[in-house]
């Protein structure tokens, strides 16, 4: 019932908001989702103790799931603060000739070992770091002369950042280079 009036009260201050973006309305859905979970299961829990034994699995699986459903939300969050911070570096790369000075960071979780595998059409692919690096890091170069790149540096791009940079199995060097000078900039 409260999830269904917060998610109402969404929808109707969506347009009054208009900066308002779709990402901030799902991050504020599945907060409230998230909340709301949590009420229900403390109205079980409160239920257990008042009235006697009943859901017992409740009180113990409480705080996993609490945890659970904020650690998705830090995730998220994480991830949206790299977006802006890629969206300030990219207008840095955009101003900069002819070549952007910036690397961006990462937005993507996971390793893209499978996506540079894809895309290597032969070429042996770099060896992924075990853990992949966290979202927002950075790769540790400073792209000064794009068209030196070689397909070996555009893949560990690839495992690093697990984005294909719209790169296809089939292109060669240059338009790979011209892809990811367009992924660095836009």
């Amino acid at each position: 019932m409260l999830y269904c009036c917060i998610r109402n009260g969404i929808s109707i201050l969506r347009p009054l908001i208009p900066n308002c973006s779709v990402a901030i309305v799902s991050m504020i859905s599945y907060r409230s989702t998230i909340f709301c979970t949590s009420l229900g299961l403390l109205r079980d829990m409160h239920g257990t103790e008042e009235y006697g034994a009943g859901n017992l699995a409740v009180m113990i699986h409480l705080p996993s799931v609490v945890q659970n459903g904020f650690d998705g939300v830090n995730g998220r969050l994480d991830s949206m603060q790299a977006m802006i911070e890629n969206g300030r570096t990219r207008a840095l790369n955009l101003r900069a000739s002819p070549d952007p000075t910036h690397m961006l960071r990462k937005t993507v979780s996971g390793s893209g070992q499978e996506l540079a595998t894809s895309i290597a059409n032969g070429t042996p692919v770099p060896a992924a770091v075990n853990p992949p690096p966290a979202v927002g890091a950075i790769f540790a170069y400073n792209p000064i002369a794009l068209d030196s790149l070689t397909l070996r540096n555009i893949l560990s791009f690839t495992v690093f950042y697990n984005e294909d940079f719209g790169i296809l199995s089939n292109d060669d060097l240059a338009v790979r280079i011209f892809k990811f000078r367009l992924w660095l900039t836009t």
